[in-house]
């Protein structure tokens, strides 16, 4: 069995925005454990004192807001 997964980010109905992107994600249902395992390295290395309450989001990852600042 596979996870599915799908986000989105804009909006078609909204004139102002220049962009709407959908994207998916497939992941074999035994992977996640592998993938946990990996997210909770990054997590610990980016924030070691509350690697638990650290979420990535693609917005303040690429605007270097709050704790993504010190990272180039």
């Amino acid at each position: 069995m596979h996870l599915l997964y799908v986000d989105e980010s804009g909006s078609i109905g909204d004139a102002s925005q220049r962009y709407f992107v959908l994207a998916g994600v497939s992941v074999f249902e035994r992977t996640t454990h592998w993938i946990e395992l990996a997210l909770d390295d990054i997590a610990i290395r980016i924030d070691s004192s509350s690697p638990n309450n650290l979420e990535f989001h693609g917005s303040p990852m690429r605007s270097g807001k709050g704790i993504w600042r010190k990272l180039p």
